[in-house]
Formats: structure tokens, sequence, C-alpha cells
């Protein structure tokens, strides 16, 4: 498990976490050279690619949590960084026990937050002997990453008319009348 040093710059940190892109914070960087009073974080939520909260977050509270690490549940990091609100925490609550899924892998799924930042705050704050939930939020993550780019891929073939696979009757249908539809209209 690695940890980040408290004096690392905020920008790479955010960058680290998933929560801003280089050409964003390269961006940001060269607006600081020419607003000298604000800090990297006031522009990256000004330029609406973070929140406040967000920033101020991981500039004040993150370096404390990396040397405390008060053990709290992964909720109430992804909360206190405004990745999340109460209400979204509630509903991922309220499926947890019919889905049969850690939080975080859900909120992931549920695209409330990326996968690089719950990893990110996985390597970080949990310890060692929490190997296990790391490895079973990264294998079910990976698991439904896969599904659904087969699902994309399959429902691409599907539009594109690929042959290779089997396509269920209503939209075999549906394809029908769209090549007759063609025939008509290039070819009379």
């Amino acid at each position: 498990m690695s940890t980040i040093a408290p004096k690392k710059p905020l920008g790479l940190i955010l960058r680290e976490a998933g929560l801003i892109s280089i050409p964003q914070l390269e961006l940001a960087l060269q607006d600081q050279i020419r607003l000298r009073d604000l800090r990297i974080g006031e522009i990256l939520a000004l330029r609406g690619w973070l929140k406040q909260q967000t920033a101020d977050f991981f500039a004040e509270e993150w370096p404390q949590l990396l040397i405390h690490r008060p053990h709290q549940p992964i909720s109430y990091y992804l909360k206190a960084a405004g990745l999340l609100n109460e209400q979204q925490i509630q509903s991922i609550l309220n499926e947890q026990p019919v889905m049969a899924m850690e939080f975080g892998a859900m909120a992931v799924l549920k695209g409330l937050i990326k996968k690089a930042t719950l990893s990110f705050f996985i390597e970080h704050l949990c310890e060692e002997e929490e190997s296990d939930y790391v490895t079973q939020v990264t294998e079910i993550i990976e698991y439904c990453d896969d599904s659904w780019r087969e699902t994309i891929t399959a429902k691409r073939e599907i539009y594109i008319g690929e042959p290779q696979i089997t396509v269920p009757d209503d939209l075999r249908d549906i394809n029908q009348k769209q090549e007759t539809l063609i025939e008509t209209v290039f070819l009379t």
C-alpha cells in the first residue's frame, strides 16, 4: 500500500484520484500564473471541473487522513470529499442487500464515481488486512466492465448488421423493415 506525502501538490493528488485530467491540470496551472491570488483548487472549482468542497477536502483533510487513518466506511470519505451526497449514499445502501455488492463497487457501477477514484481511496485508506475488500471490489468492477464492453460490442454489431451474433426476433423484424425501406427508396 502506498501513501501520498502530505506535501504533494494538490493538482497531482486530484489527478491521481481520477478527478481531473492532465489537460485540465495544465490549464489550471496556466490560469494560476495570471490569477496569483487564487489557489489551484479554487481555479478548478471556478472552471466547474470539481466542487470547491472536493478541492478543500484534498487540500486540508486528505493529508491528515493519511497520517491518522481513522477507520470509517468509504461512504464517509466520499461524502466528506463532496463526491457523493446523502441521497446517493442512501440509495446505494438500500440496494446493497439486493445486489450483494460492496458499496464502492455499486457507486462505480451507478456512475457516481470513477473506478480510478474508488481505487485511489481504497489504496490509500484501507489497511493491509482489508486487501480482500480491495480484491473483491476490483474483481466486481472488472467483471462488470468486461460485461458492459461485451454488451456494447454486441449492440454495436446488431445495429451495424454484423451476422456473427444471434439477433432477437424483435430486432430482426426491425432490420428487415429497414432493409425493405432502403431497397424501396434507393433501388426504385
